[in-house]
Parts: structure tokens; sequence; C-alpha cells
């Protein structure tokens, strides 16, 4: 005969078990929702990046110099330019200040916008910084910096990626 002792010592086991079991579900049900949550808010930023009418602000953007306050005087009285300047640069910043806060995972980042943060900062980033002192703009694209330094480092820590890193870190 089973003493009842032990019986009771294995039914508060398996409630334990059945307590932990419920906490690993929970955990990794949490994770992949995280993921998902992450995956189709990359995906929303993602299309509207690429959509038509972005394809068109980046056209524009090819034909905006501004390295100094002089080319910052003309962007900002052609409208054409400006609305390129500034779209281009408030997305980079919400896909900076999304990364910075791990709302978005870099890896994600560096694999489908990498070239378009290298592309735009490499352009712009005289400019940027002479706009930050000159025209007392201080956080002027402070984000996209970031987003570009971030997207940097993460390429040269993970080169199987074939994602082509600038050579210096402006850290």
């Amino acid at each position: 005969m089973v003493d009842l002792g032990v019986l009771q010592s294995v039914s508060y086991v398996a409630g334990a078990v059945g307590v932990l079991l419920a906490a690993i579900n929970y955990i990794i049900s949490t994770r992949n929702a995280d993921k998902a949550r992450q995956a189709t808010l990359f995906m929303g930023i993602y299309e509207a990046y690429y959509s038509n009418d972005f394809r068109d602000t980046d056209y524009a953007l090819f034909n905006i110099e501004m390295k100094n306050m002089d080319d910052w005087n003309r962007l900002v009285k052609n409208r054409e330019m400006w609305n390129a300047f500034v779209q281009e640069n408030l997305y980079l910043t919400g896909i900076g200040v999304l990364v910075r806060q791990n709302l978005i995972d870099i890896h994600l980042v560096t694999l489908l916008l990498s070239e378009s943060v290298f592309w735009y900062w490499e352009k712009y980033r005289d400019g940027v910084m002479e706009v930050r002192k000159g025209a007392d703009y201080p956080r002027l694209g402070i984000e996209v910096e970031y987003l570009y330094n971030h997207i940097s480092d993460y390429a040269r820590e993970h080169p199987q990626l074939g994602v082509t890193a600038p050579k210096v870190s402006l850290n």
C-alpha cells in the first residue's frame, strides 16, 4: 500500500511541474508574440520605404547637395527639395529611435535598410554637422547618425551578412 504522505508529495511535485511548464509556455509565447510584433512593424516600415512615393523622394535626393550653411539655406527655400530631405531624414530618424529603444531588431534594419542609411548619412553628414552648429539645430540627424553607427558596428561584427560597413566608425 502507498503511503498517503508519498501521494501528497507526488501531487505537490506534479502541481509544481505544471506551474513550471505553464511559465515556460508563457515565456515562449511572449517571445514569439514579440517577434511577430517586430516583424509586422518592420514590414510596415519596409513597405512604406519602398513605395513609389518614397522612390520619388529618393530620386529628388540625388540632386540635393548639403555640405554647408549656404546649401542648407538654398534647401529650405526650395519646397520640393526641402520636402524630400525632411521626409527621408524624419523617416530614418524614426527608425533610429525604434532601434535605440529596442523596439526593432538591428539585425532586420541592417539586412533591409543598411544601404539606404549608409548612402543618406554619408551624403549629408557634413551638411548636417554644419547645420547643427550654424542653425542652432543640435538634434538634426542625431538618430540617423546613431543608426548609421549602430548598423556599421553591427555589420562589422557580423561579416557573414555581407553588408559592407564603412571602414571607419564615427563613434
